[in-house]
This record gives C-alpha cells, sequence and structure tokens, in this order.
C-alpha cells in the first residue's frame, strides 16, 4: 500500500534533516502506530504520504506511485483512495455534521442519493445520527473528533491516515476513537496512526508498532 524508499527530509533553511534515509513498508490491511516524541516528524511523514509535501531524497510510493512524480489529477486520484484525521479535527464549525461529511464527499465527485446514504451511514459509524443537523462548534471535543473520522470514512478509504487522533482527547474520548479506528481496520482499511501516546499501542496487540526518533524509523513489533 505504502513504501517509503531511502527517504529523505530538508527543510529550506534547515541545516538538518528531518530524515535521513528512512524506510517503511505499510503492507494492505495492516495497522500500523508511528510513534515518537513531538517534534520527531511524525506529521512530515504523514504529509509526505499524503503528497503535500515532496522528499528531498528517496522516493514515496502510494498504490505503486510515486508521490512525487504525478500530475495533478493523478495525485488527486491517489488522494480519494486516502481518510485522513486530523488532531486539531479541521471542521467547518458554522457548518452542520451531516454537511461537514457531505462537503468531503462532494469534493471527491459524490452526490445526490449516494451522499446522503454515504453520510448517513458514516454517522451511524460514529454513533452520531441524532447531532446530523447540529453545528459542528457546538460538539464536545469528542464529538467533534468522531466528526472528523466519519468525514474520513465515508469514502470507505483503503488507507486512514490519523496524525494525532487522540491528542487533546480525555481518557474515555480516547478509547473510543481507538475503538473507531480498530473497527475501520476490521472493515478492511489499512490504518497508519501517529502519537506521541507510548500507552495507546498497547491497546491494539496486533497492531505493528513504528518508532521515529532521530530522524530514523524502527520497526519495533
Amino acid at each position: 500500500m505504502v513504501r517509503l524508499e531511502r527517504v529523505g527530509k530538508l527543510y529550506h533553511g534547515a541545516e538538518k534533516l528531518v530524515f535521513d534515509g528512512l524506510d517503511l513498508r505499510l503492507e494492505p490491511g495492516s495497522f500500523v502506530f508511528l510513534c515518537g516524541p513531538s517534534g520527531a516528524g511524525k506529521t512530515t511523514l504523514i504529509n509526505l504520504i499524503m503528497g503535500v509535501e515532496l522528499p528531498t531524497t528517496g522516493r514515496v510510493l502510494v498504490a505503486g506511485r510515486d508521490m512525487g512524480a504525478l500530475r495533478p489529477r493523478a495525485m488527486a486520484k491517489i488522494r480519494r483512495q486516502l481518510g485522513v484525521v486530523f488532531q486539531d479535527f479541521r471542521l467547518l464549525g458554522r457548518r452542520s455534521v451531516f454537511e461537514n461529511v457531505a462537503l468531503a464527499l462532494r469534493v471527491c465527485g459524490v452526490g445526490g442519493a449516494d451522499t446522503q446514504r454515504m453520510v448517513e451511514q458514516a454517522l451511524r459509524w460514529v454513533d452520531l445520527t441524532d447531532k446530523a443537523m447540529v453545528r459542528a462548534d457546538t460538539l464536545s471535543g469528542g464529538e467533534q473528533q468522531r466528526v472528523a473520522i466519519a468525514r474520513a470514512l465515508a469514502r470507505r478509504p483503503k488507507l486512514i491516515l490519523a496524525d494525532e487522533p487522540t491528542g487533546n482527547l480525555d481518557p474515555q474520548n480516547t478509547q473510543r476513537v481507538l475503538r473507531l479506528l480498530q473497527k475501520a481496520h476490521a472493515a478492511g482499511s489499512t490504518v497508519l496512526l501517529a502519537t506521541h501516546d507510548p500507552t495507546l499501542p498497547g491497546r491494539t496487540p496486533n497492531a505493528s508498532v513504528a518508532e521515529l526518533r532521530g530522524g530514523k524509523l524502527e520497526m519495533v513489533r
């Protein structure tokens, strides 16, 4: 599903590489925790997989395609296979829960009755059907993250990239979000979950764990 081959990343004006010769293989159907302290480069790695950033050296391949060599239309096609969950939710606060999920579908070309059906299905998945017409900015943090997960899952993505999805949540909502991602994985999605919380991997025993530290990546489980 995803391969990083000898990836290096140097930001303009920086003297030290964020990554140096980093390799990663994310197999279809896997669940991988990307662990490491804040500032280790976890978000940068996810941005590379999304094609939001490009590597300074090496290659990032998603579904066999080199993200650094794709034209915009081909890049958009690859991104439609991805569901992304952010730490800060990135919802449209003045729009309803339903609209937040529906707009993400429309951007990908889904319309009409399909949008209605897919949004309703996604909201059932995260147990928010009763909040469909509520403005997103009136929800609790845990509810907003569940909306963000519904938005990511609505298209049944092949790959879910979750960047610190529990970073702003209390223990109860952390466990709830983790269960939703485990459920998505059981339904067939590949999951890469970036976290600085060392306790999360222990709650998903069958997952793999990659440790990112000092620009190097090591598979530790």
